[in-house]
């Protein structure tokens, strides 16, 4: 078969630029053609901008409080309990998809602020699916720590 005999892949998408659905489609797109504003210039401007969004996370998520005070406790946990490395690296790791699944939650929630401001199906759906990854990654994080924790938290008490 050569390339003629195959299907066109290509859509209109919108402003009239070509959409190429083939495999091979996304990796062809040139992001700077797309971008209203420049790229970070440098390291220390992306981690400025990383800290930035972090102080913004403390500042007005209160799950990120809540979580920050869990964080502590299961440091002080894994410190008492004396959980070995790679025990305690399970847990840690556990614990930062939870942070990272709020972070990215967040972002999801402002961008789809930022698109509309009608109630719409797909602002919600992007919004639900978000907050299951966080209740997901919760999840996880929560048998990690049972599974690892329980063991020598019961030692410890005696139980």
């Amino acid at each position: 078969m050569t390339k003629n005999d195959q299907p066109d892949e290509k859509q209109q998408g919108e402003n009239n630029h070509d959409i190429d659905d083939s495999v091979l489609g996304t990796a062809r797109i040139d992001p700077n053609e797309f971008r209203s504003t420049s790229a970070n210039p440098d390291r220390l401007s992306s981690f400025k901008y990383s800290v930035a969004g972090m102080i913004y996370m403390f500042r007005h998520e209160q799950s990120i409080r809540a979580l920050t005070l869990v964080t502590l406790f299961i440091l002080m946990l894994l410190l008492w309990l004396d959980i070995g490395n790679v025990d305690a690296a399970l847990v840690l790791l556990s614990l930062g998809i939870v942070w990272m699944g709020e972070f990215i939650n967040s972002a999801v929630e402002a961008v789809v602020d930022l698109a509309t401001d009608e109630v719409h199906p797909l602002a919600k759906v992007a919004k639900d699916v978000a907050a299951s990854a966080v209740m997901l990654g919760t999840f996880i994080m929560l048998l990690v720590a049972v599974l690892i924790l329980t063991p020598p938290l019961l030692d410890k008490l005696g139980i």
